[in-house]
C-alpha cells in the first residue's frame, strides 16, 4: 500500500504506485491492474512513453525511439496482439535497412550505406564482405577479422553485448554497425544489453565455433525464415496509445508532470510517495492541482484501403 502527496497535500491510498510512465512503467501498471490492484502511475514529464515516441521530419511522422520489435521469441508480438494491435503489425521493406552515419573525419561527408545482410544485431558474419567494408572501411574490417584468431574464454561468458563486440571485433563494428541496430530495436546502448537476452545462443555458439563471426553465421543458418523484426503501421509510438487506453479500461490513474522526490515508509502500513510541488507561477494563476491528469492520446487514423478496380 502507498499514498502520494504533493508538498503537504495528501492523496488517495493505492495498492501500487508506479513511478515512471515509460513503456516499462505502463506495462507494470497494466499487469498489476489486471489482477485487481488499484494503481496510480506518476510520470515526471509532460507525456507518456519515455523513449518510445514520435517526431515530425519533413512532414512525415517518424519514430524517434525504437522503430521495430524483435520477433524471435514472440513475447512482444503476443503482447501487441493482447492490446488489439495485431492488424497493425507490418513487416520491414524487403529492400533492407540503410545506415546513415557521420563521417569519422572532421569535416567529412556523412556515410549512407545498406546494412550488411549476413549479421545478427549488426554483428557481421563475414567481416571482409564488401557491404561490411563499405561501412567500417578496410581497417575496421581487418580488425573485426582478427576475431577469427583470438582465443575464446572457456570459463564464464560475456554478459554485455557491447563489451563482447568491442573485445572481439573492435570499436568500429560496435559504433557503426551494432549501436544503430540496438538503438533502433531496443532504444538502448549495446553496453546495457544482456547477450543471452537479446541474442540467445550467441555465447554458446561462440564457444563451439571459436569466433564471434562464426557464432553469427551459426545462428543465421539455424534461424527460421523471415525477418527478425516487425513494426506497427503508424509507428511504434502507437503502442503507448494502446497501453494508455487499456489502463483507462482498468481504471488506472495516470498523472504527468508529477516528479517523485522521495519514497519512505510510514509507521502505518502505507509507504509515502512525495511529489515535487507545482511551480509558483502555476499556483498564482489559480488553485494548485493535486496532480495533473494526463490526457488520453488520440488514436491515429488508419489509412483507407484502396478500392479494388
Amino acid at each position: 500500500m502507498s499514498e502520494a502527496i504533493r508538498g503537504e497535500r495528501m492523496g488517495d491510498v493505492r495498492d501500487v504506485v508506479v513511478i515512471g510512465g515509460g513503456v516499462a512503467g505502463l506495462v507494470a501498471a497494466r499487469e498489476c491492474a489486471r489482477v485487481g490492484l488499484s494503481v496510480t502511475v506518476l510520470e515526471a514529464g509532460s507525456v507518456l512513453g519515455g523513449a518510445l515516441a514520435s517526431h515530425e521530419v519533413a512532414g512525415l511522422t517518424l519514430d524517434s525511439g525504437a522503430e521495430s520489435f524483435a520477433v524471435r521469441r514472440n513475447a512482444v508480438a503476443e503482447f501487441i496482439e493482447g492490446l488489439g494491435l495485431a492488424d497493425r503489425v507490418v513487416q520491414p521493406n524487403p529492400a533492407g535497412a540503410w545506415l546513415y552515419l557521420p563521417s569519422e573525419r572532421p569535416g567529412g561527408a556523412a556515410v549512407s550505406a545498406p546494412m550488411p545482410r549476413a549479421g545478427v544485431l549488426g554483428i557481421p558474419g563475414s567481416p571482409l564482405a564488401e557491404d561490411v567494408r563499405r561501412v567500417i572501411g578496410w581497417s575496421g574490417a581487418l580488425r573485426a577479422w582478427l576475431d577469427r584468431l583470438m582465443p575464446v574464454l572457456t570459463i564464464g561468458r560475456e554478459h554485455s553485448l557491447g563489451e563482447l563486440v568491442r573485445k572481439r571485433m573492435g570499436r568500429r563494428v560496435l559504433e557503426r554497425l551494432v549501436e544503430p541496430v540496438t538503438a533502433g530495436v531496443y532504444t538502448s546502448s549495446a553496453d546495457d544489453l544482456e547477450v543471452d537476452v537479446v541474442a540467445p545462443g550467441l555465447n554458446a555458439a561462440l564457444t563451439v565455433t571459436g569466433s564471434l563471426s562464426g557464432a553469427v553465421l551459426s545462428l543465421r543458418s539455424a534461424a527460421p525464415a523471415g525477418s527478425a523484426v516487425s513494426g506497427l503501421r503508424g509507428g511504434m509510438a502507437g503502442l503507448v496509445t494502446a497501453l494508455r487506453a487499456d489502463l483507462d479500461r482498468f481504471e488506472v490513474e495516470v498523472f504527468t508532470e508529477a516528479a517523485v522526490t522521495r519514497i519512505r515508509p510510514t509507521p502505518a502500513e502505507p509507504w509515502q510517495v512525495t511529489i515535487a510541488p507545482q511551480p509558483e507561477a502555476a499556483e498564482e494563476s489559480g488553485p494548485p492541482e493535486h496532480l495533473k491528469r494526463s490526457k488520453r492520446p488520440k488514436r491515429p487514423k488508419r489509412p483507407k484501403r484502396p478500392k479494388r478496380p
